[in-house]
């Protein structure tokens, strides 16, 4: 009887303390080619060092994650980042899905950038 206690005891207890965590799931998608699964996708939540990168579906998860607002950070390269405000609430799973576009670069921008490195190498070669 006094084990069957016990047990009981150390059941309650345990479930009285145990905090259920959520979770985010998403997918990235290639906003340039119709939506198609972007493979190898950088996803980061700010303020925090967790990473995931996508899938070979676009698919990426973070679990164990408490309850509160967090910010999802996309990056891909040759892409314009994004950043995406998401709520995670105890024991659920947030399902995220979002689009990235292309970046593009001016030839101005171009021109700026080659010209800079040229003076750069001009000046250590003196």
């Amino acid at each position: 009887m006094r084990k069957l206690i016990f047990l009981f005891v150390l059941l309650i207890s345990g479930l009285c303390f145990s905090q259920g965590n959520g979770a985010i799931a998403g997918m990235v998608l290639d906003g340039e080619l119709n939506n198609t699964p972007l493979t190898l996708a950088s996803v980061s939540l700010e303020g925090t060092s967790l990473t995931s990168t996508s899938d070979e579906n676009g698919y990426f998860y973070f679990e164990n994650l408490e309850s509160g607002s967090y910010t999802l950070v996309f990056s891909f390269v040759g892409y314009k980042s994004k950043k995406l405000e998401v709520q995670v609430t105890q024991n659920k799973q947030t399902k995220v899905a979002t689009s990235l576009i292309a970046s593009s670069i001016s030839l101005n921008d171009l021109a700026s950038l080659i010209s800079s490195t040229a003076k750069k190498e001009d000046k250590a070669s003196l």
